[in-house]
């Protein structure tokens, strides 16, 4: 049987590690889809493709967000392009457990139904050691009887996605499909581990409300636990306490030690390599969401002056030999919609009416090539480029420019 999760990443650094080392012991693949993220969460993804797990990263350079539309794009990709038996759709926070190993209970199921997975939902508690990277060894203290409990997530058979033309509701908690059966497994769940530290609490829920401005055919519940835990943090409740109760009506919470059982994994692939680049400093994302939410302006400001019939491009250079190349270029034949350089106090400021951008930005900006100015420097910026995730062929010379002229 083959097996494949895809996961919907944000800002996802202080968990991605975990996520991946974990889940990746029960499914054969992992697919990651990129949305608004601005952190260190694609360079660990690419840094664990680079050890050889098995994983593909896809970037969406539209930074309005919609979740029901990414999911069941995705969805449908799988479906069609990976030969997959059971596809599962994972968040970063949800972690497969069972009785027994999940995998061989994976491997006994029908693909005739599509299977629901319950939610065990895990507390953040001050006394916890946030010293520890490796999630389900940081947070070990489960909710008992939470609400939170009730809820569930799919687990759909690949060939049911077009035979029963199934589509994902939101959160993934339901589809939408011709008559298809479902089955809640009771000896299968998802540790769920909503708040890991405070920072990536506080950060997560202030980044979900400013990325949910864009999504415009959210419903009118969509969201809501989000803005409902703002609303009391901003009253003055304790973060903890607001956490744990992830935005569900007030309860006696009753916890219990309930470490995840990880004896099913080997314990030599559970070394955390990337620690340094998990560290959350909650302003600076924010600053940087909020950056992003601008760089969107700035592309909408820009689609109304370019000529979609023509070539789109970036220029990586600001110096002297990018002022040569645009003297030597006739008017009106490309778009250039922004500017790349790598020097720190260039970023974000305008070079011949275009935005200057790092590297790392390029993920958001549509374009069919990147040229680099430099003929001196080109193998360094080529390479800059690559590290970045950018296809060698969309990398090209001014030679691409004359080409066209």
């Amino acid at each position: 049987m083959k097996i494949i999760s895809f996961t919907m990443v944000g800002n996802e650094q202080e968990i991605i590690e975990s996520f991946i080392r974990y889940n990746i012991h029960f499914v054969d693949k992992m697919i990651f889809v990129s949305s608004c993220c601005v952190d260190n969460t694609l360079t660990i993804i690419r840094k664990m493709i680079g050890e050889g797990l098995n994983i593909s990263l896809y970037v969406e350079k539209d930074i309005s967000f919609d979740q029901r539309y990414l999911d069941n794009k995705y969805l449908k990709k799988i479906a069609k392009e990976e030969t997959a038996d059971l596809i599962i759709p994972l968040d970063c926070d949800e972690f497969i457990s069972g009785r027994s190993n999940p995998r061989h209970i994976f491997e006994n199921l029908s693909l005739d139904k599509i299977y629901i997975l319950k939610w065990k939902n895990y507390a953040m508690l001050k006394e916890d050691n946030f010293d520890e990277p490796f999630i389900p060894r940081r947070c070990c203290t489960s909710k008992r009887d939470f609400k939170g409990n009730r809820e569930g997530k799919v687990v759909i058979p690949a060939k049911m996605v077009f035979e029963k033309q199934v589509s994902l509701q939101t959160g993934h908690h339901s589809v939408i499909c011709e008559g298809m059966k479902t089955m809640v497994l009771d000896e299968l769940w998802l540790a769920h581990y909503p708040a890991v530290s405070k920072e990536q609490y506080l950060l997560r829920i202030y980044e979900s409300s400013i990325k949910y401005i864009t999504w415009r055919k959210r419903a009118f519940e969509d969201g809501f636990h989000i803005y409902k835990q703002i609303s009391e943090i901003e009253n003055g409740r304790d973060a903890y306490d607001i956490a744990n109760m992830y935005g569900y009506d007030s309860e006696d919470l009753v916890f219990e030690n309930d470490p995840l059982d990880l004896s099913y994994l080997e314990e030599d692939q559970l070394t955390m390599k990337y620690s340094e680049l998990s560290h959350i400093d909650v302003f600076k994302s924010v600053q940087k969401i909020g950056q992003l939410m601008a760089i969107k302006a700035y592309n909408l400001e820009i689609d109304r002056e370019i000529d979609p019939n023509k070539k789109t491009i970036l220029i990586f250079g600001t110096g002297v030999q990018a002022k040569k190349l645009l003297n030597g270029l006739p008017d009106g034949l490309v778009n250039i919609r922004a500017y790349i350089d790598s020097d720190p106090i260039k970023k974000y400021r305008m070079f011949n009416k275009r935005l200057i951008i790092p590297v790392s930005d390029t993920i958001f900006f549509s374009y069919d090539k990147i040229i680099i100015s430099s003929g001196q420097y080109y193998d360094e910026m080529r390479d800059l480029l690559l590290e970045n995730g950018i296809d060698d062929e969309l990398i090209c010379s001014p030679a691409y420019l004359f080409d066209l002229m």
